[in-house]
Order: structure tokens, then sequence, then C-alpha cells
């Protein structure tokens, strides 16, 4: 099941393999994420811009409603010796995981995603691959059932989730990653002609290649229905607090360790962190509370408005105005809870204690159907009224676009991962106002067995920043962002969320994972053609000499490479190749001198 992840308009959450069921085409819902005519298809994203600008293209593609169609558009693609990726509704992949080639075969999960079977004795929910993750709760709820984690976003699918490692926060019992709590998975994967090119493999808790299945980057073959385990439903009690950043790398362990779902949104360049708080409380706890961060629809006006008010700040290099923004974005958050209401409709303080699946996770527009009385505005690549109803990640509107890391640290080596960064926020504050509304996110990941997994417990450093609609345009103050990256990745050894951006970075991620060589057993055993694979996730796992890193003119510009000359970065707009400040190591594209 290949990786899909997206970001939010404002990037507060972040968005993962998500199916939307549509039964007819409106404005106001995201037009579909694979189109194809008489020559062929093509894959898109939420931005409509792959991270290497190039596009996502397609032979074919197939939209199976169950197990046994499933199996079909996988044999066919066998068969004729296909690349084959499967991607659900809406897929939202920063790279180039979900791309097959001119030649390939799309199989989406748009339409496989009705079935949600609970077994309460066992404390167990079944589904189908593309089931999104608020349906899943709400089944479970109903029963008296919790599933303890989620992505910030309720959209994300089922079997989007698991494949790329889509976690929440937590480092108690299983802890946050959701392919942790999965028990059985089936999986339909290539086989030979004798047995009809494709067969369907059963796996169960206890099954060594569970270890390689539950989290697989869609290259093992394709997932056809999840187990995942339950827990009797609790509530989660929510505090949160606005904190100046000084000795945060001091009682960071402590905090996080000691709260079981805890995060951190820490707004670097105003030297203040927001904690928060988090951790499961009895269902008898007083208290209704919910997550409402608001994801409903917007008009195309308030985006574009939006979106220009930003390139203006980037174009004229203003951060004293981006510093402003991100003050009010922190303001706002700590005067409305966070988004937490105590009734469902109010904030009205802390702390706010909620039924589970009513707190751990917010969504809301893909759900959204508004009846269109006048069609002639909207086709699936153009709106043409601007009071139109849309989700903010529409890539038909001139939205804001954004690079968005997620960096995963050790634990153990956070602290002094923080005392670097700071020492970069020091030499120039208002430059770290470019990173949007929520700051930098902290969240924790377990050590997991599962072989794609943490080889011990991490914490993550998501940054999500301005970038260009238009290709090799350099961003104000790319160095720090530049050095920040470099830094958590080369002395920290930190690795990347595998859907997210990166670029260049991603280039050695194989090498840090101490179970590769188990998976690539599996993956060989189970695809031995490589059919489930492409250029990108051979490069991810270090195979055929494939690469990540792109050099060419301007590619430091695009994060498809550490520039080791002027070349890579703009140095006809002044942008030369420099080492870092702090970390010297590093190689960033700075103006002037």
């Amino acid at each position: 099941m290949s990786p899909v992840m997206k970001t939010s308009f404002l990037s507060l959450v972040i968005f993962s393999f998500q199916v939307i069921k549509i039964q007819v085409l409106a404005c106001s819902i995201p037009p579909p994420t694979v189109e194809c005519n008489g020559s062929g298809c093509i894959l898109y994203n939420n931005q409509g811009l792959w991270e290497d600008h190039s596009p996502c293209t397609a032979a074919k593609s197939a939209f199976p409603t169950s197990e046994a169609q499933l199996v079909a558009a996988v044999a066919d693609g066998v068969k004729n010796k296909q690349k084959i990726n499967v991607i659900s509704g809406w897929a939202h992949s920063h790279t180039r995981l979900a791309c097959v080639g001119d030649g390939g075969l799309i199989i989406s999960t748009r339409d496989f995603a009705s079935k949600l079977q609970l077994d309460k004795t066992a404390k167990t929910i079944t589904v189908d691959p593309g089931v999104i993750f608020r349906d899943l709760l709400d089944a479970a709820a109903k029963e008296g059932l919790a599933f303890p984690t989620s992505t910030s976003w309720d959209g994300v699918s089922a079997a989007g989730s698991i494949s790329t490692g889509a976690h929440g926060s937590g480092l108690v019992g299983k802890g946050s990653a959701i392919n942790e709590y999965v028990v059985g998975l089936r999986l339909v994967v290539p086989a030979p002609a004798s047995e009809g090119y494709a067969k369907v493999i059963q796996l169960t808790e206890g099954d060594e290649d569970l270890k390689a299945a539950r989290f697989s980057l869609g290259t093992l073959g394709a997932i056809s229905q999840i187990t995942f385990a339950l827990e009797p439903m609790f509530k989660r009690s929510v505090s949160l607090s606005l904190e100046d950043d000084a000795g945060l790398e001091d009682r960071l362990e402590r905090f996080l360790r000691g709260t079981e779902f805890a995060n951190i949104y820490w707004y670097v360049a105003h030297a203040k962190a927001f904690l928060g708080k988090i951790d499961r409380v009895s269902v008898d706890t007083p208290g209704n509370g919910v997550n409402k961060v608001s994801y409903l629809p917007t008009t195309v006006a308030k985006v574009e408005k939006s979106s220009a008010k930003y390139d203006a700040y980037e174009a004229n290099h203003d951060d004293v105005s981006l510093c402003n923004e991100t003050g009010k974005s922190m303001t706002s958050r700590v005067a409305g809870g966070g988004g937490f209401l105590n009734d469902g409709v109010n904030f009205t303080g802390y702390p706010v204690v909620g039924f589970n699946h009513l707190m751990q996770v917010s969504g809301g527009c893909q759900d959204y159907h508004q009846k269109q009385d006048n069609q002639s505005s909207c086709t699936t690549s153009k709106i043409t009224d601007k009071n139109q109803s849309i989700c903010a990640w529409d890539r038909r509107v001139n939205s804001r676009l954004s690079f968005d890391l997620e960096i995963r640290v050790p634990l153990s080596r956070a602290p002094d991962a923080i005392k670097d960064i700071k020492k970069i926020r020091d030499l120039n504050p208002n430059a770290l106002c470019a990173v949007e509304g929520s700051g930098i996110i902290m969240r924790t990941i377990k050590k997991s067995e599962a072989y794609l997994g943490p080889p011990e417990d991490m914490v993550t450093f998501e940054v999500a920043y301005y970038r260009s609609r238009e290709a090799y345009v350099p961003k104000s103050n790319m160095d720090i962002y530049q050095e920040i990256e470099q830094l958590l990745i080369e002395k920290y050894g930190g690795n990347l969320h595998w859907g997210k951006s990166g670029g260049h970075l991603f280039e050695g991620l194989a090498n840090k994972m101490v179970n590769l060589p188990k998976f690539l057993e599996v993956k060989k055993r189970l695809d031995p053609q490589g059919l489930f694979s492409n250029d990108w996730t051979d490069a991810l796992l270090g195979l055929g000499g494939k690469k990540v890193e792109i050099l060419k003119k301007g590619c430091a510009l695009e994060k498809l490479c550490k520039c080791r000359k002027d070349i890579h970065c703009a140095p006809d707009k002044g942008y030369l190749c420099k080492p870092g400040r702090v970390w010297a190591n590093a190689r960033v594209c700075r103006k002037g001198n």
C-alpha cells in the first residue's frame, strides 16, 4: 500500500493516506486524485506539486470494491509485468512513493472502504483498507471500545496510515504508531501463472512476516484487510500551558515520558513552548469535551487572500510581519484552548475531559457535502467562483504551499538538538517566524519491533514552512532551515517520516534501519520481481544503486540535493553555497556573506 500524506492549509495537522466517499463530484469536494484519459493517467497530490516538479503518471488505474476485485487488479498488473502501487481516495504524499511511471498500474482503495467488523470479546476491529479513521473510531466507540492512538487528522485511511508509519504521540503501552496495533492482515501478493498471477496471504500475531507487512511502504503487495487491537473506552484529560522555552531541553524527557499522550508546539522564534499534558482518565470522570480544531470548508477567496499575503511577506523578506502572524497564531491557540472545547461549543478552562475518540483527533472537511445549485463554475481542474466553499487543501486553488518535514531524533539526543536549534535561532530569531502556525511540533514514537520501525524511542521535530509554487525560487532565510534539517539528520542521527517532504535528506536512511535485511528478505520472497517497488522506494531501501539525491542546477532550492557548489543554489540571485553557522558540516544556500 503506497503511502500518501497530506498537510492542511495551516499545517496544524499532518495529513495521511485518506479516502472520501463521493456520490457526485461537487465543487466543495477536492477533485479526484487519479485522472485518466485514452493516453494514460496522472496521479496528483494535495499541492498538485511533487518534490521534483515532474508529473506522476501511470498507464491505467483500477478502483476495486472488494478483495476479489483487488486480486483481479493485481493479477492483471503482474501478468503484464507492470509496476503496481496502491493509493486511497485522495493521495497527498509530497514524495514520489506512489508514482509507478508511464507503464504502471495505480490501484485506488477509494471504493474499498465499507467493512467495519467488531469482535467485542476479542476487542478487535477488522476493516477494509480504505476505511478512514473517523469511521473506525466511531464504530469502536459504539461498542464501548477505543483505539488509543491516531494521527491528528481523522481522514487517514487504515492501510495508508500503517504503510507509512503514521502516528500520534506517546510512549506508554504499544506507543503512538498506528501500525503497532495491527494483529491481523490480509495481503494480495504476486503469484506465478499457475496460481492466477496473484494470491492472498493471511498474517496474524506471531507471524514473523507481520513485522514487515504492518509497515511496508507499500512494497510487499496490496493490503486487502486489517485487524486492529482495541481497548475498553477511556477518557482523555487535556491541560495545555504556554511556557518560556528556557530549560526546555532539561525537562523534555521527563515531560514526554511522564504524560501518556504528551506533545509540544515549540514557537522557536518567540522562545515559547505550548506543552500538551494529555493523559487517560476513567470514563466516570466528568466531562464531555471534544477536539474541535477546525478543518471545515472555507472559500476560494479566503484561501487565495491568505496565500497572497504570505507570498508578499516572502517576496519582501518581511520577517517582522511573519512574526506578528505566528504570534497571533500562538495567542489564539492559548485563548482557544488549543482547539479543545469543554462542552463541544465553548472552551471554559482546563482540564478539558472527554471520550477518547472525540478528543484524540479532529477533522471534518472530508465529510463535507454541500448541495450545489450551479455546477457551471466548477470543473475538476478549475473553480471560477471565488465564493465557492472548498477544502483548504484543494489543488485547484492557489493556496499556500509548504515544505513539511518531520525529522525523528532519538529521545536521548533530543536535548542537545534543542540546544543547537536555540543557537541557530539566537543568531536571527525573526528568521524562524516562517515556520507555520503550530511552530515546531514535537511528538513521540516508541521503539518498535516492526522491521522499518524506530529502533529506539524517538521524538519528532516537524517543521512546515513556505514553499514557492514556481520551481527553483530561493526562499528567504532558507539557510536557517537547511542548517536545522541537516543538523538533526547528520549530527543527531535523525531520520525522516517516509511520506513527507525531505528530498535529498532521505539519502542513507536505509543505513539507520537496523532490521532492514530482515525486511528485504520478506520483500524478495513476497514480490521477487519488485513490481510493488519504484525508483524512489528502491533508493530509500538502498536497492539497485538507486539514489534519492539529484545533483543539478538549483537542486538545493527544491531539497533535491545538499549543495556542493554555488550553482546548486541561485548565484544569479545572490544565494551561494555556504557552511552552516552552528553545524559547520551543513551546506546551505545563503544570500550574500
